[in-house]
């Protein structure tokens, strides 16, 4: 009887709905607890996770998990069938003494699809780097191997011979054939470490494995670090009766910097090669690439200002080097893109004797070509927007593909060009920031996307036709929005009193009436190449909640924001926040005078460097904010890491001025308005010490 009438319900329910005037009662938030942790429900999926590609490029592998048995499981999608089947069972991977399934966090084919490599246990250390336990499962014998554990690394040779790891800063080689363990390195120490980072190279070149595989197999390149001469900085939760600290090595501006230098191991003789230093002055070496020549490394050197790139050719097997790159730049060189999560601007095909490398040295961010010799070939990309990405190169057809701002600074979109720079096409379609995964051989791409009125889409494309299948179209988001009261991104764009103009972004109350008068909450960042403001679906619960409480928030791309080109972003060398205080207030200004906003009510709210702008803008504009929230603030640049400040702010006795200016104690007595400030004492990055002289200084001006 129940049944029939729930079914008679839904009748009645579905008939009432397509009457005119019929509206669905939308729910809100009860709780910001609730808004926060059910951000999911907007999020969605980001579709297969952890994808491979297998050889040939027309099928793709991804862990998936397994409701019945509760564990992973790694699948097979097949592109031309458009099916996808179970690879390797949740159960597969068998613990070789405990006779237990193994729970994997990562996994990585070799290069004949007969060995998997696993990662299991995972614990993390810093932002890209932690220590896990390694497997490696034979497919054909269906039997697990337990490499080691506690390995920062671990990677298949190209050949599928050996598995190279690191472990305790040593290197080691698993032959699998012989499953016996070299260790190649054996000089590790407090403050010596092979093959493994300690804080800052991880944190501001984002990169944590500190070794390559030659493409012959015969080769590890590695770093190694010193950090003897590196003040330590001491965390401390303050639990317990007497607490314990923990001391990491942090290199404020001006202190020593970690001192590192390129070997090389011969892995059939087992001897090792240093490479000697190209530059006597005092420099990084943020990536090493190897190259399609036999024995040749590139490895890439900036100068501590990293104003100044070169890139040398190394033979491995004697030491001799030429230099083939040498640019300079009047603020700063980008090797790779934290915000954009691109970890290389250069690329060196196979079997081709040139490279194509990122650099804005004609005012925008385009890619260049340049011979072995170092010889430039041509300017392959030309016009007033940024590449973002350089993905791959197709040498069979001779064409590049990249992610670039061409259609708007607000968007990204894959293209692809020949290497002389003819024949570009844009290949993305729909609207918004486009994410690309391309198949190796370059004939299909999975392409994750979202925009405004689209939550995150997953699709399979062929780079030379039209989309194959739908991998995640986030219906259960579009069910939940239709039940939940919801504000989209709305775009705006003004011009400073400086002749600026800014791209912003408004999200008004779901009820949202212009004859009343709202709140406003500038939500803010800050910081060389970010962005604030883009053509993307909107996923924070936070915002959602504020809206729903009657609060309209905003956000604005200022002066520094990366994809407006060179002058847009550098201009704020040597005076980060100064330049992004003014267009903050210009923008909390600006929309003060619509009448829908209540210019008594603007708070403003950041974390990290957000933080930073926020106690810089209440400083240097007091009163204009009536209240601010303020996390893990920056407040004077010299307590910060050298990689990244003196990247932006140069050294210290070169711009003296700057670093007073760009200060928050320096202007703190100015400060008006309620202030809220946010830190963990065990926050490794920006140091509890920021927020506790800013007390001192606020406390002492008698706020």
């Amino acid at each position: 009887m129940a049944p029939k009438q729930s079914l008679l319900f839904l009748i009645i329910l579905l008939v009432i709905s397509t009457f005119p005037g019929y509206a669905q009662q939308m729910s809100s938030y009860e709780s910001l607890r609730e808004a926060i942790f059910s951000e999911s429900r907007l999020i969605g999926r980001d579709g297969p996770e952890q994808i491979r590609w297998l050889p040939g490029g027309y099928q793709f592998s991804y862990r998936a998990f397994n409701v019945q048995e509760q564990q992973y499981q790694i699948n097979v999608y097949d592109v031309e069938t458009n099916t996808s089947q179970v690879a390797i069972s949740s159960n597969a991977f068998i613990h070789p003494e405990k006779r237990q399934p193994i729970p994997f966090s990562d996994y990585h084919w070799s290069s004949d699809v007969r060995y998997v490599l696993i990662e299991s246990n995972f614990r993390p250390i810093f932002r890209h780097s932690g220590i896990f336990d390694s497997y490696l499962y034979d497919v054909r014998t269906q039997n697990t191997i337990k490499i080691s554990t506690d390995v920062g690394s671990a990677m298949l040779s190209p050949d599928a011979n050996y598995v190279g790891f690191e472990r305790d800063y040593e290197l080691f080689v698993y032959d699998i054939a012989q499953q016996t363990e070299t260790q190649l390195t054996s000089s590790s120490s407090e403050n010596i470490r092979n093959g493994r980072f300690s804080w800052v190279y991880e944190e501001e070149f984002m990169i944590s494995k500190a070794w390559r595989w030659s493409p012959d197999s015969r080769h590890i390149a590695f770093w190694q670090e010193n950090s003897s001469e590196v003040p330590l900085f001491a965390l401390n939760d303050f639990s317990g009766l007497r607490q314990e600290f923990q001391y990491i090595p942090y290199p404020r501006v001006g202190d020593p910097n970690p001192e590192v230098q390129i070997g090389v191991i011969n892995i059939e003789t087992e001897q090792k090669i240093w490479l000697p230093p190209a530059l006597e002055e005092e420099h990084y070496i943020p990536r090493i690439y190897w190259t399609s020549q036999a024995n040749t490394l590139a490895v890439l050197i900036l100068n501590r200002r990293q104003n100044g790139l070169r890139l040398f050719f190394y033979d491995v097997t004697n030491g001799d080097f030429q230099e083939i790159i040498n640019e300079n730049n009047n603020s700063w060189i980008d090797v790779f893109d934290f915000d954009e999560n691109v970890e290389d601007f250069f690329l060196f095909p196979d079997h081709q004797e040139y490279f194509f490398m990122l650099s804005d040295r004609d005012g925008h961010r385009h890619i260049y070509k340049y011979d072995y010799s170092g010889n430039l070939v041509n300017q392959v990309t030309t016009g007033s927007w940024d590449v973002t990405e350089l993905l791959a190169y197709d040498d069979k057809e001779d064409r590049l593909f990249y992610l670039s701002t061409q259609v708007s600074p607000l968007e990204r979109h894959l293209y692809q060009i020949s290497s002389d720079g003819r024949y570009r096409t844009q290949l993305t379609r729909n609207s918004g920031i486009h994410s690309i995964n391309l198949s190796p051989n370059a004939s299909v791409y999975i392409d994750q996307y979202s925009n405004p009125d689209t939550p995150t889409q997953v699709e399979l494309w062929e780079v030379n036709g039209d989309r194959l299948a739908v991998l995640e179209a986030n219906y259960g988001v579009s069910d939940f929005l239709s039940r939940t009261d919801y504000s989209p991104r709305e775009f705006f764009s003004f011009t400073t009193n400086q002749g600026i103009t800014l791209d912003g972004l408004l999200i008004k109350p779901p009820d949202f009436n212009p004859n009343q008068s709202y709140p406003l909450l500038l939500d803010v960042y800050g910081g060389p190449g970010s962005q604030s403001v883009q053509n993307i679906f909107e996923t924070r619960g936070f915002y959602q909640y504020l809206a729903q409480q009657g609060f309209i928030i905003a956000a604005v791309n200022y002066r520094g924001s990366g994809g407006y080109g060179k002058s847009f972003m550098k201009q704020v060398y040597g005076k980060l926040g100064i330049l992004e205080a003014q267009d903050f207030a210009e923008t909390a200004i600006y929309l003060s005078k619509r009448p829908y906003i209540d210019a008594q009510r603007m708070g403003i709210r950041g974390h990290s460097y957000g933080g930073y702008m926020v106690a810089l803008t209440m400083s240097l504009y007091p009163g204009l904010f009536s209240a601010g929230i303020a996390a893990a603030p920056v407040t004077d640049w010299k307590l910060y890491d050298t990689i990244y400040t003196e990247r932006f702010m140069g050294l210290a006795d070169d711009n003296p001025s700057g670093y007073t200016n760009s200060s928050v104690l320096s202007h703190a007595h100015k400060h008006e308005g309620n202030l809220l400030l946010v830190h963990s004492a065990m926050d490794e990055n920006v140091h509890l010490d920021h927020t506790m002289q800013l007390i001192t200084t606020l406390t002492d001006a008698g706020i």
